[in-house]
């Protein structure tokens, strides 16, 4: 029976879409029955605090409930029932984290209208392992909480509910919807959503906050409208974003129409989408910039981005099988590429095909220093059906045909190429148009040229270029399972003329090179010869240069030759076993004869000055550098390093030092060195033998620190005056120097031997006459004796004492005198 609206003078029972109702006050409430006539059934209240049991409750001695002072405790529980009427006048639960109430709930089960209203809090801190590492301090820093508020009211056939949920003042969520979920279903659902990024955005972008809405309606036949957006008014750094959505949505059916209108950073972009039957049908877009400069400012708070300007435009489109098909009906004369090559198809495209266009134009575009008038790129893709792949062409590479075709032009400038791709069983370009034009540089394609990667097997026909003044050429086959043979031939490239794409090197020169790999995979050959006459960098030439190169029979030969501005000659040739083995895509050096030889003549040193800043030097250089090892007997012996170099009028930082020859040998376990200075005023040598292990090839290096060491210096003649002439202008020292030293020994513990002789010594114009300094270093002691005509005494001698020792006053004395 239900309850008559006139029982309680408090309250009366909503309808649907009435306010919640008020608290009632009321301990019994009798039913009335439809014809007036009251019922002798009480209604039931049961109040309390929650966790106790349930229990009728007495009868007020004023006829009126009272739950004031239940709803006074920190968790508590109010709710009545009145047949067929459920009431929650009351409940909440509270704890140290959370707190859930809900003030009022009404239910008659007969009809099953109600009435629902929650709330809910909770603190972030509980959410903690559902959300991303560092996310509950970002929300939580100016939040904290969690609220939720819920509300309904109404019957199946005709219900209203709102649900809210705030991360003050984060995000914010409103879902509002009504409608019927029984019998017919119809709903009305709106869906808001209003966040605040700043936690996330403020360092880099500042503000962000995003509002989204979206409203979905269901229709009679089932079908879904969605209507909504993304707006963003505090978006400015983003260049502001604006999204509108709006489609039908057949679940039943599975059949989607949908437009989308997106404006964000002055681009704007319109997209249409249609599906029939779960199939995609069609996607339409289009793309619209009116100045690059826009969106170049905020990609530049992401990433380095140079001066950007200009219009671009955009639109593609994409047609599924559905769509096809139907074309194809309409038109029967139409042709679908199967394979890459035309078939016909009575009832249109085979299942599976799509075909999909891109077309780009720009006008006036800008980047850095390069400017474009117009340009436009055009991508049409077909999905062909499956086939069998070879490897190594990837597997999950769908069976396509591309065909990309470009062009643009600037002042001076031009390009334009048409190429189009196809994969499935093997990977084929065929390269129509190729013509390209940028300050001086050309290069033209001379007829259409294909080429071919089946498995391992790389086939090129008819690529002819010419390019910067030249002419490229390639042709043949590359396999690295079967037997090859492909030629490379450049003739006349003039390397001048690629400067503009080169600008840093500035290379200069004639080029012209002849390649070729042939034989088996597992021991190809190489032939290559390559010349470049007048050869130069960065405004300085070299000369002539030829370089020829050849591998067979697992060995390789280099030769090179340099004649020119920067020497008489320069040879390098070099002669080393090398294995190849296509099949394994291996290499490595093996272990026989090897021979690496430098010889250059007549080396003009000034003109390194260009990659050897400092310090300047000058004078000619001739030489040879060797390096042997001979591996007749299994593993490569120790190897054999000669060097000498020969220098002459060497002036460095503008002093000059004279003529020097340097020598260094190795082999075995000594290396050897000698170092002999001439020029005016003298002469110098410096003899070292060292115990070094050294192996270039296994990168093996030992110092043999123990073993007996030997260096020699020595000085012939020295005249003082003309040393300090290129020094010190403006000294007045003078008298001549010879110079005897010797360090033989181990290098923990040397011996050293000196003899100093000066003759016609002078300084600051006081003739100090001759001199003699004896000096002895062993067994971790030293002597020294020193004497000459300036002495006071003639001559002074000091025994050897320890060097752990202070010096005795009688050496002392001597030193002394000696000097004065």
């Amino acid at each position: 029976m239900m309850m008559s609206r006139r029982t309680c003078p408090s309250r009366q029972v909503p309808t649907s879409r009435s306010p919640s109702p008020r608290p009632c006050n009321c301990a019994t409430a009798r039913s009335t029955s439809p014809t007036g006539r009251r019922s002798s059934r009480r209604s039931t209240s049961t109040c309390g605090r929650a966790g106790s049991a349930a229990r009728p409750r007495r009868r007020s001695p004023r006829g009126a409930g009272d739950c004031s002072a239940t709803a006074r405790s920190r968790s508590w529980c109010c709710a009545r029932w009145g047949s067929p009427v459920a009431t929650v006048e009351g409940l909440r639960v509270v704890a140290d984290a959370a707190s859930i109430e809900i003030p009022g709930a009404q239910l008659d089960v007969r009809s099953w209208r109600m009435i629902v209203d929650v709330k809910a809090r909770a603190a972030l801190g509980l959410l903690a392992e559902y959300l991303p590492p560092g996310s509950v301090e970002k929300l939580m820093a100016p939040a904290g909480t969690l609220e939720l508020a819920v509300a309904a009211e109404g019957v199946p056939e005709d219900m209203a509910g709102e649900v809210r949920l705030a991360l003050a003042p984060n995000l914010a969520l409103r879902l509002a919807g009504a409608g019927a979920w029984r019998g017919t279903p119809e709903a009305d659902v709106t869906m808001t959503v209003d966040a605040d990024l700043a936690p996330w955005t403020q360092s880099r972008l500042g503000r962000v906050r995003p509002t989204l809405e979206l409203h979905a309606r269901q229709m009679p036949s089932k079908r879904l409208a969605l209507a909504g957006g993304l707006r963003c008014p505090e978006c400015a750094s983003l260049g502001g974003l604006s999204l509108d959505v709006d489609g039908v949505v057949d679940p039943a059916g599975k059949n989607l129409s949908l437009e989308a209108a997106l404006d964000a950073a002055g681009i704007g972009a319109l997209v249409d989408v249609t599906a029939v039957g779960g199939t995609l049908r069609e996607i339409d877009w289009r793309l619209a910039v009116v100045d690059v400069t826009r969106p170049a400012g905020v990609g530049r708070q992401f990433a380095r981005l140079p001066d950007l300007a200009g219009t671009l435009a955009g639109r593609g489109t994409c047609l599924g099988p559905e769509l096809l098909r139907r074309r194809a009906r309409a038109a029967p004369g139409r042709r679908c590429r199967r394979g890459g090559r035309p078939r016909a198809h009575r009832s249109g495209c085979p299942s599976g095909h799509v075909r999909g266009t891109v077309a780009v134009a720009l006008e006036a575009l800008r980047v850095g220093g390069q400017t474009v008038d117009r340009g436009e790129v055009r991508l049409d893709v077909e999905k062909l059906p499956p086939g069998p792949v070879a490897p190594p062409v990837p597997a999950a590479l769908p069976p396509l045909l591309a065909r990309v075709r470009a062009g643009a032009l600037g002042p001076g400038t031009g390009a334009e190429i048409d190429v189009s791709l196809r994969t499935g069983q093997e990977l084929r370009a065929d390269l129509d148009k190729l013509k390209a034009e940028f300050a001086g540089f050309h290069a033209e394609l001379e007829k259409p040229a294909k080429a071919v990667l089946s498995g391992t097997k790389l086939e090129v026909e008819d690529l002819a270029l010419q390019i910067a003044g030249g002419r490229l050429a390639v042709a043949g086959v590359l396999d690295a399972d079967g037997p090859s043979d492909i030629k490379v031939d450049l003739g006349g490239l003039a390397l001048a003329r690629l400067r503009p794409l080169l600008p840093k090197l500035r290379p200069a020169g004639l080029a012209s090179a002849n390649v070729r790999v042939h034989g088996r995979p597992e021991a190809p050959s190489l032939e290559a010869d390559v010349r470049i006459a007048r050869a130069g960098l960065k405004g300085k030439t070299f000369g002539d240069l030829d370089v020829a190169a050849r591998l067979n029979g697992g060995r390789a030969e280099v030769d090179a030759n340099l004649r020119g501005p920067l020497a008489r000659e320069l040879k390098l040739r070099a002669e080393v076993p090398v294995h190849v083995n296509m099949s394994l895509r291996t290499g490595s050096i093996g272990q026989a004869y090897t021979k690496v030889e430098l010889r250059a003549q007549e080396v003009r040193l000034a003109q390194l000055q260009q990659w050897v800043k400092r310090p300047e030097i000058a004078g000619r250089l001739d030489g040879m550098v060797l390096f042997e090892a001979n591996g007749t007997d299994g593993p490569l012996a120790t190897p054999r390093v000669l060097t000498e170099w020969r220098a002459k009028g060497l002036t460095i930082a503008g002093a000059p030092v004279g003529d020097v020859a340097v020598s260094v040998s190795h082999r075995g376990e000594w290396l050897q060195g000698k170092v002999d200075l001439h020029r005016s005023g003298g002469r110098a040598q410096v003899d070292v033998q060292v115990p070094l292990e050294l192996d270039p090839l296994r990168g093996h290096f030992a110092w043999h620190r123990e073993r007996d060491h030997r260096v020699l210096v020595q000085l012939d003649d020295i005249d003082v005056a003309d040393q300090l002439d290129a020094i010190a202008p403006g000294h007045d020292a003078g008298g001549k120097l010879t110079l005897r030293a010797e360090m033989t020994g181990p290098a923990t513990k040397p011996e050293l031997q000196a003899e100093l002789r000066g003759e016609g010594l002078m300084h600051r114009r006081i003739a100090l006459g001759s001199l003699t300094l004896l000096a002895t270093m062993r067994d971790g002691g030293a002597a020294v004796d020193l004497s000459g005509a300036a002495a006071r005494s003639g001559a002074s001698r000091c025994a050897r004492w320890p060097r752990s020792r202070s010096t005795p006053r009688a050496c002392a004395g001597v030193a002394r005198a000696g000097t004065r």
